[in-house]
């Protein structure tokens, strides 16, 4: 019988391990890279704005009640992210179980069992990579509209900022809990948030710079932010490598265990 220390040590090698898989560090690159880029938003927001709409206050004051109120609505995108999610790895799912056996009690067919749970296990790590590449690509659309400077077109900026704020935690808390066990979820989910805000420290010399030797013109941060932005889409490109390799070996497990299983039941026949 095992001892609380001996579990409290699986524990932490669980964890290790989990702490050094590819997907939980590019994940990790990816949430920390878009948390700078919303995190520097808000940071520079009244420079920024101020600069586009010529240092006119009342047009400064329209735009920011403009932002604040855009903001308000981030609320409805939250639960609709979620919501398609789900969707999309319904429809995963119903695809990757194609031409498979239904589920059942019976003995022979528990290791379609077991692969059927593997199968909904990728799809929810599948289902994650559209969003992610979506999220992404509205991160840099957002950088994008606010190296154009129309003061106009800000009201579009405003709202990519809501919906990437959004996603990109959502996916996050969604993301880990599918790569890590229910055991270690909570240290796993400390340490993206841990590794989040000592990045995020990175906004106060990015905007002393805008302010300083940039003399209030943020394309050069922005520019350096859309570059870090496109490199975080091998963390999707990998997910999906990752599913596309794990499904044929989940298949070639359930079929070895089931001619095992063919064969104990033919000996026993035998024998009996």
């Amino acid at each position: 019988m095992s001892g609380p220390g001996e579990k409290l040590n699986i524990t932490w090698t669980a964890m290790f391990k989990v702490f050094k898989s590819p997907l939980f560090l590019l994940n990790v690159f990816w949430l920390t890279v878009l948390h700078l880029r919303l995190q520097l938003f808000i940071s520079a927001f009244n420079p920024w704005i101020s600069r586009l709409a010529n240092n006119d206050q009342d047009l400064v004051g329209h735009y920011t009640s403009v932002y604040s109120i855009i903001q308000f609505f981030s609320f409805v995108v939250s639960p609709i992210a979620g919501w398609l999610i789900d969707k999309r790895k319904l429809h995963l799912t119903m695809n990757n179980r194609k031409g498979e056996p239904v589920e059942t009690t019976l003995g022979f067919m528990q290791p379609w069992n077991q692969y059927i749970l593997k199968v909904m296990e990728v799809a929810n790590l599948e289902a994650c990579v559209l969003y992610i590449v979506i999220t992404t690509l509205v991160a840099v659309a957002m950088s994008i509209s606010m190296m154009i400077p129309v003061l106009e077109l800000q009201y579009l900026t405003f709202s990519l900022f809501v919906v990437c704020r959004s996603l990109t935690y959502a996916l996050n808390t969604m993301f880990v809990a599918n790569i890590v066990p229910s055991a270690i979820f909570g240290k796993a989910f400390t340490a993206t948030v841990t590794a989040v805000f000592c990045v995020g420290f990175l906004q106060y010399p990015l905007f002393l710079l805008t302010e300083g030797p940039f003399g209030g013109d943020t394309l050069y941060v922005n520019l350096f932010l859309t570059v870090m932005l496109l490199f975080t889409l091998c963390h999707p490109m990998y997910v999906r490598h990752y599913c596309s390799h794990k499904q044929p070996e989940h298949r070639k497990e359930v079929v070895k265990s089931e001619g095992k299983a063919y064969q104990n039941r033919r000996w026993e026949n035998l024998t009996s």
